[in-house]
């Protein structure tokens, strides 16, 4: 019940977080980058499409909640990880 607790909260916590707009010459994840990645896709390679590692909004044991900087054309953008790997991607258009 602890580790399903757990991943609710997660999730939650990926759909909430929202990113300010990136500033000229700061790495930011385009519509374009995000429909590169895709489920399973190691969380190193998602970085190099994404330019950026992000920044850690959630972690407990293997899973891993990751906000990064949206383009111009986005709100927001997060991903969950679990054991390095791509498990769900969520972002907020404008």
């Amino acid at each position: 019940m602890k580790k399903a607790l757990c991943v609710v909260v997660l999730v939650m916590a990926s759909t909430c977080v929202a990113v300010p707009a990136a500033h000229a010459g700061q790495p930011c994840v385009s519509s374009r980058e995000f429909r590169q990645v895709h489920k399973g896709m190691a969380q190193a390679r998602v970085h190099r499409i994404f330019d950026t590692p992000g920044h850690r909004n959630a972690h407990s044991g293997n899973i891993e909640v990751r906000g990064y900087r949206p383009c111009a054309s986005l709100r927001a953008v997060s991903a969950t990880y679990s054991r390095d790997r791509l498990q769900t991607k969520r972002k907020i258009s404008r």
